[in-house]
């Protein structure tokens, strides 16, 4: 019995120096230990480029290479599978650390700053911050924790701060914080609600977009970074007077918006600002606004109305103004647009300005002469406007371009003005309802399969196009109208 107890004391001894050591390789590295810090050395300091760390405790030194440790490059930490830091000194010689430095440092539950460092130092959970505590540096990614309330007195939140965090799913700002770095919040996926105060006044890109719950923005904003708000949930958005610029993207998929405000201040909206928000129906931007404006329509503009700026994607009839002389492709693939009316004043138009809306009657008018002045139909123009049922082409109009009203299988009847003079390559291709057209004497030109076709099924191997069967042609003897119809067998009846 007694050599039994006597073995089983010396497992037991064997399995406790075991443990000891594995519990010492995981969890310190000694200081001098400098194979897991690659570095680089130049005027006398040294940078750390990346870290490999030997165990869940790392303490950068004060040298490397016999040179002060004075910087971190960004994305330093080379955490394998089984090694991973839980917590990183920072030595009292650091005095620049890149915001992406710690990126990647995915189980960082806290930093500890030499109390000697003259350009860092943390709060009580860990979390780094500059040295007098009024920017927020780097929150530890990994830390165990849903709630932090950032202390009184900061000022800032640096870029990145708590981008990838973890854990964490409410942040409490203080008053008193007046910007938020570039993607400050950024893909920290378990975040889902950041409380702003009203001192705000700079919001860097992406920082805020998944985390923002409150209808109001903070009183005092005056920078709105790229893809900041995307997918706001308020229906009524009011920009704050203040605000001077909107980035790109800034409220991008913001499914349950209706309304936009905007105010006097705002000087700049970046590129598709308010894109993917279906249920949008009107911008309203103050009269005294030196850049841009609105009208009845909802529709957003420049100052003086001669360009759109952007349309409401759930604006579903629109009249240009007379101000215009170009049509943009504001409306391409619009999925509510039903009704569109032209004026006089329009000149030209991009090609595809329509392409795959779901516009059911277009109409050109100039209330002063009767015609318009639009003189060709671009390229593509209306092309796959499945919802239209007529196309009547104004006096004015000379040239109908390629492919201008293709694909729409719904027309049912093509009306063109004797002003008409050159039909493009496809320009009423695959327009399937339509069995007969009147062709004015006064067209000169008329493209390959410009009418009278449609894609064949099964696909014929020339051109991939088949006619449209029994289909008829009226023009005068003679004329284009009716070489056409010869060239491509069709019926031809003089007119």
């Amino acid at each position: 019995m007694k050599k039994k107890f006597k073995i089983f004391l010396i497992i037991l001894a064997v399995a406790a120096v075991a443990a000891g050591a594995v519990t010492a390789a995981v969890t310190s590295v000694r200081a001098s230990d400098e194979s897991q810090f690659e570095y680089i050395t130049e005027n006398g300091e040294a940078t750390i480029k990346s870290i490999t760390p030997l165990g869940r405790i790392v303490k950068i030194p004060e040298t490397l290479g016999g040179c002060p440790v004075a910087a971190i490059n960004a994305w330093v930490i080379n955490d394998g599978f089984d090694c991973v830091i839980s917590r990183l000194y920072i030595p009292s010689t650091v005095k620049s650390i890149d915001a992406e430095a710690f990126c990647n440092g995915f189980e960082l539950r806290r930093f500890e700053v030499d109390k000697e460092n003259e350009y860092y130092a943390t709060d009580k959970k860990g979390v780094l911050f500059s040295k007098d505590m009024t920017e927020l540096v780097q929150y530890p990614l990994g830390a165990f924790r849903k709630l932090y309330e950032i202390p009184a007195g900061t000022k800032g939140i640096n870029d990145f701060a708590f981008y990838q965090a973890t854990y964490i799913s409410k942040v409490i700002v203080p008053e008193g914080v007046t910007y938020i770095g570039v993607d400050a919040f950024c893909n920290a996926h378990k975040m889902n609600e950041i409380v702003l105060p009203d001192s705000i006044e700079s919001v860097g890109r992406q920082s805020i977009s998944h985390a923002f719950n409150s209808e109001e923005l903070p009183a005092n904003l005056k920078e709105i970074g790229d893809s900041t708000f995307a997918e706001y949930e308020g229906t009524d958005l009011v920009i704050p007077d203040g605000v001077v610029s909107i980035g790109s993207g800034a409220f991008r998929y913001c499914q349950f918006l209706e309304t936009v405000t905007i105010p006097a201040s705002v000087e700049a909206i970046g590129e598709d600002a308010f894109y993917g928000c279906e249920f949008l129906t009107r911008y309203i931007v103050h009269p005294d606004n030196k850049n841009y404006s609105s009208d009845d329509f909802g529709v957003l503009y420049n100052k003086d109305k001669t360009e759109i700026i952007r349309v409401p994607q759930a604006l579903t009839e629109f009249c240009y103004p007379e101000t215009m002389t170009h049509i943009g492709q504001e409306f391409v693939e619009h999925e509510r647009i039903l009704r569109i009316s032209v004026p006089g004043s329009i000149t030209s138009m991009d090609e595809c300005a329509f392409y795959a809306s779901r516009l059911e009657i277009i109409e050109f008018y100039d209330t002063k002469m009767g015609t318009t002045k639009l003189e060709e139909i671009s390229d593509g123009a209306f092309a796959k406007c499945d919802c239209l049922t007529e196309v009547r082409i104004p006096q004015g109009v000379k040239v109908i371009g390629e492919k201008a009203f293709a694909q729409c299988d719904n027309v049912q009847v093509i009306e063109l003005s004797d002003t008409v003079e050159e039909i493009e390559d496809g320009a009423f291709l695959k327009c399937g309802k339509v069995n007969e057209i009147t062709i004015p004497e006064n067209v000169n030109e008329i493209g390959e399969n410009a009418v009278g076709y449609f894609y064949s099924v099964p696909v014929e191997k020339e051109h991939n196009r088949g006619k449209i069967e029994g289909f008829k042609i009226y023009g005068a003897e003679n004329s284009a109208a009716e070489a056409y119809a010869e060239a491509n067998g069709f019926e031809f009846i003089a007119a």
